[in-house]
């Protein structure tokens, strides 16, 4: 799937997604009772459901707007007050970090062809979601609006081409070179670079800022999965090294 492929994706559509939500844009009965039961299941499977209380379940990203596609995902978040599980909030962050990538690596549920993407949020985060659904209590918490999407293509695909241009020409190289602690290391920079690029542009610009754009452009043409299976390789290899 070439970049060009992907942007086309960007387009606003006339209307929400019908096979997710009603005419009157409130949520499908069977997609929320689907939602509702992958809640609970997240949180029992990993038996802190007596410790942590859900305070609400959101649907948000693209399905929850009017920039959908085929690419889109369902995205779950699953909001509890961090500071009941431990007061230490950033080792509880870590865990359901953790939590997320297990669940979602372990699990493929789908909801009319769109995969759900499970998360934990605190309590306290604040979203800059174009559209943002309380599955809870079946309401809308912000229903979005459809707009023209107005975007720097030129300037997504340049910043997208770097980091194609740093996997293929140097992390390649160098894992055929046999340096592997240099390739997990430039990844791990490299995606948590990624990963502050994309919410600085949120929180400044929305879900059309170039920074999120380059980041749906990666994730939509599978190189940050790419960057992973490295990871992985990499650290085989290191491992087996004598």
């Amino acid at each position: 799937m070439s970049v060009r492929d992907v942007m086309k994706s960007f387009h606003i559509q006339d209307t929400l997604n019908t096979n997710i939500w009603e005419e009157d844009k409130t949520l499908n009965k069977n997609v929320r009772k689907i939602l509702l039961k992958v809640s609970q299941k997240f949180i029992k499977d990993w038996n802190i459901d007596k410790k942590v209380k859900i305070q609400d379940i959101r649907f948000t990203g693209s399905l929850a707007a009017y920039n959908w596609s085929k690419y889109s995902d369902i995205d779950l978040h699953i909001i509890v007050q961090y500071k009941d599980l431990n007061k230490d909030l950033n080792l509880v962050s870590r865990f359901f970090t953790l939590m997320k990538a297990y669940w979602n690596i372990k699990h493929d549920i789908k909801i009319n062809g769109y995969e759900i993407e499970v998360y934990v949020e605190d309590m306290s985060e604040k979203h800059t979601a174009t559209g943002l659904y309380s599955v809870l209590e079946d309401k809308w918490i912000k229903e979005p609006e459809p707009t023209d999407a107005v975007f720097d293509e030129d300037d997504v695909m340049t910043k997208s081409k770097y980091f194609f241009n740093l996997y293929n020409d140097i992390l390649l190289k160098k894992y055929k070179e046999g340096k592997y602690s240099e390739v997990i290391q430039v990844i791990e920079k490299t995606k948590e670079k990624i990963r502050k690029m994309r919410s600085s542009g949120l929180a400044r610009g929305g879900e059309f800022s170039t920074e999120n754009l380059v980041f749906k452009v990666l994730r939509r043409t599978d190189l940050l999965g790419k960057m992973n299976d490295l990871i992985t390789k990499s650290t085989d290899k290191k491992l087996s090294e004598t």
